[in-house]
């Protein structure tokens, strides 16, 4: 067990879009032509692999589309396709309705929905894939390895998708293919209104959070239910205000640490956790993302499965130094006790 401060230099790249306009679509079961109008081809070995670059906690690897070479964020907390609206990539999109609005994981937002045919990722070929154009000023802290496109649930719910962060690579297989490590922990996962659900303990508090590799932080709790179990509370608090999750408009998050959170084989103390207040929250606990499930030499998510694989050995890593949590945070509030979370 170890103990985790804040990064350095972390980005707010909680990006999760849970569109609601698109849910429906979102849910339906992965087959190689879903209720969503996914059409997926795969290779005759029936995997393919590709580089990832592990970039401030984010899973980028390189895609297709169109026979052009575009970046790409990994995000199974987006129930679809995230296209940056400022990037050239936007212009490919086929527009199937108007502006809507959607809700992020820390603000709601106005996108256009449609589709974006030709991507290819290794060896597979995706088509038909819900799309939304997004505004993302907040990728520029990314830079120079901006990404255009976040590849989200859809993809998830179509394939077995593990990230080996030791060989760093991922390997894409149909769900149900056996991806994971001898040894590895199987965590029972759910799906539930178009989010892949897992089951965390916080505190000794059994909690279900919403899995998000589209996220840089280890966990980000959602402000109606740390209300309902006390958090903050009286513990130290720094409060900042930015652009934390796609969308364009400033939001506030209260920094904290809990004594504890535990998943599988992943036992973390002091760990740093954020609170925000969603236009959406349901009954979750909020997003458990990379900063904990990175601890893990590698993890496999099959989620028509519903299971996620966490291979050993899981280590908590040590993050010594404490800034920002977005690359245009303003300044920091720090308290000795804590504000109710709002």
């Amino acid at each position: 067990m170890a103990s985790a401060a804040f990064p350095r230099r972390t980005i707010a790249l909680a990006l999760a879009c849970a569109l609601l306009a698109t849910t429906a679509r979102a849910e339906a079961p992965a087959s190689s032509t879903n209720g969503a109008g996914l059409r997926i081809a795969w290779p005759r070995s029936g995997r393919v692999r590709v580089p990832l670059r592990w970039f401030h906690d984010q899973v980028i690897v390189e895609a297709r589309v169109g026979g052009r070479a575009v970046r790409a964020i990994l995000d199974s907390a987006a129930s679809v396709a995230v296209i940056d609206e400022a990037a050239p990539l936007a212009a490919t999109m086929r527009v199937t309705g108007g502006r809507e609005r959607a809700a992020g994981s820390t603000a709601p937002i106005d996108v256009r929905l449609g589709e974006i045919d030709g991507i290819t990722l290794g060896g597979v070929a995706l088509d038909g894939v819900a799309a939304a154009r997004v505004p993302m000023p907040q990728l520029a802290a990314l830079a120079p390895e901006r990404p255009e496109l976040l590849l989200g649930l859809p993809l998830f719910l179509a394939a077995a998708v593990r990230i080996d962060l030791d060989r760093k690579e991922v390997i894409l297989a149909p769900s149900g293919t056996p991806l994971s490590a001898a040894g590895a922990s199987a965590i029972p996962i759910a799906l539930d209104h178009a989010r892949i659900v897992v089951p965390i303990d916080l505190e000794g508090m059994a909690a279900r959070m919403q899995l998000d590799t589209g996220s840089d932080a280890g966990l980000l709790l959602y402000a109606p239910w740390a209300r309902a179990h006390g958090l903050p509370g009286q513990r130290p608090t720094t409060e900042r205000r930015g652009h934390f999750g796609a969308g364009s408009r400033e939001t506030v998050e209260i920094e904290l640490h809990l004594s504890q959170a535990a998943l599988g084989p992943i036992v973390a103390r002091d760990v740093p956790a954020k609170i925000v207040d969603p236009p959406v929250a349901g009954d979750l606990a909020g997003l458990l993302g990379n900063g904990l499930i990175g601890a893990c030499r590698a993890f496999t998510l099959d989620a028509s499965a519903g299971r996620l694989y966490l291979d050993p050995p899981c280590r908590v890593r040590v993050r010594r130094e404490r800034d920002s949590h977005a690359s245009d945070a303003g300044p920091a509030r720090r308290r000795g006790k804590s504000p109710p979370a709002r």
